[in-house]
């Protein structure tokens, strides 16, 4: 008897089968959003001495966010747990990417909380609940540069407004 694949539904930045069951919690981010900032986390990474993205998510603000909040922590624990590196990889990326779009979308970080204005209030109703730490925030890690090449990211991850 062989078992049905159950099909992985797109909604959003995480899946039914990432959350064992249920709606997906982060679904009010926008799939635009969530693609770019993916791209943006895998080429940051893809970088020669840049930090581990285990790393830096354990040494940034979002390190008490994870814990306290069960969907981002199941996933956690689930990328710990797997054997298979890209997996885990894989996994700690999506929760990365989901934290960076709710801190784009709640402080309007290139006009994404204009254009998306529900999904920016759920990531602020969201994080508003967060305790975060006083370590480095993960916008930082990821769009800080020099004046020239941050405007060159702006405008690279700035929303498609002709969509």
């Amino acid at each position: 008897m062989t078992r049905a694949r159950k099909s992985r539904a797109q909604h959003g930045p995480v899946s039914n089968d990432d959350l064992s069951g249920g709606e997906p919690e982060f679904s009010f981010i926008p799939e635009e959003l969530s693609r770019r900032y993916e791209r943006l986390i895998r080429a940051y990474h893809a970088l020669p001495g840049a930090p581990h993205l285990a790393d830096l998510m354990w040494r940034s603000e979002a390190r008490a966010f994870i814990i306290t909040h069960n969907a981002l922590h199941k996933i956690l624990i689930v990328s710990a747990r797997v054997r298979s590196a890209r997996r885990t990889n894989d996994r700690l990326r999506m929760i990365a990417k989901i934290i960076l779009a709710m801190k784009v979308l709640s402080n309007d970080f290139a006009g994404w909380g204009t254009r998306f204005p529900d999904a920016k209030r759920q990531a602020e109703t969201i994080l508003r609940a967060a305790p975060f730490t006083s370590g480095m925030c993960m916008m930082d890690y990821y769009l800080s540069q020099s004046l020239d090449s941050r405007c060159d990211i702006i405008r690279m991850l700035a929303p498609s407004w002709g969509e």
